[in-house]
């Protein structure tokens, strides 16, 4: 599984920059500077930084609420260290996830207009594929969505 590299002048993912514990037992030192995000579909994100692990699932609540959840997994010897704060960690997700919840709502807030079409592009094929199958689970009479064929999408706007 490939990873995106953490900035050089950073030792580790926190909001600072600074490592907040040294990397799990097991990660690779070509792994030291890289960290992995998962998406297990529908509702759970999984980061892997090398020394910890996030997980963050995403529960409804309502029809127009979601709950989000995050949990925190650092080793148990980190934890025990004096001094041990997993604070700074925390703080970049929470921008990086608020950024994210933003989007999230302004989005659904576009799709509640009656000029919303639902569009995806090939690279989305997922999302069509899953909304293709809650569709076909309500049965009858619930459209699906459109997914681009390679042709649409080369003139999609930037």
């Amino acid at each position: 599984m490939e990873g995106s590299k953490i900035n050089e002048k950073a030792q580790g993912f926190p909001l600072s920059g600074r490592a907040t514990s040294t990397p799990l037992p097991g990660v690779p030192e070509y792994d030291h500077r890289t960290f992995h995000g998962l998406l297990l579909w529908p509702n759970v994100h999984l980061m892997f930084i090398p020394d910890h692990v996030m997980c963050m699932r995403f529960e409804p609540v309502g029809p127009t609420k979601t709950r989000g959840i995050v949990d925190w997994l650092f080793h148990p010897t980190a934890i025990s260290e004096p001094g041990f704060d997993p604070s700074d960690a925390a703080a970049l997700v929470d921008v990086t996830a608020h950024q994210d919840f933003e989007a999230c709502e302004r989005v659904q807030a576009g799709a509640e207009s009656a000029y919303f079409e639902e569009f995806h592009t090939p690279h989305e094929s997922m999302i069509t594929d899953f909304s293709r199958w809650v569709c076909a689970q309500l049965g009858d009479g619930v459209e699906t969505s459109h997914a681009a064929t390679p042709a649409e999408a080369d003139v999609l706007p930037a």
